[in-house]
């Protein structure tokens, strides 16, 4: 994997969580009940968390990291899921 790859990959799943923590505070302040507003409350919450991990890692030094481009895990081959 390119180093670049990596930082799209990293951003792209950012967004993705600024997307649910975005979702979740909406639905939290759509309903009156307070259980709902609780457990969306938390989830939004969880999201926040989630996005500041990903943050850290675009953050740090890419070159402390190592990456060997011309590996292939092919961790999206249908044989590597398990039923």
């Amino acid at each position: 994997m390119k180093k670049e790859e990596y930082r799209s990959i990293l951003s792209g799943a950012i967004e993705k969580e600024v997307e649910s923590y975005t979702f979740y505070r909406e639905i939290e302040s759509c309903t009156n009940d307070e259980t709902l507003k609780k457990i969306f409350g938390e989830l939004a919450d969880e999201e926040r968390k989630h996005r500041e991990t990903l943050e850290e890692f675009l953050t740090k030094p890419i070159k402390s990291l190592e990456f060997d481009e011309a590996q292939d895990y092919k961790i999206s081959e249908p044989s590597n899921f398990r039923r």
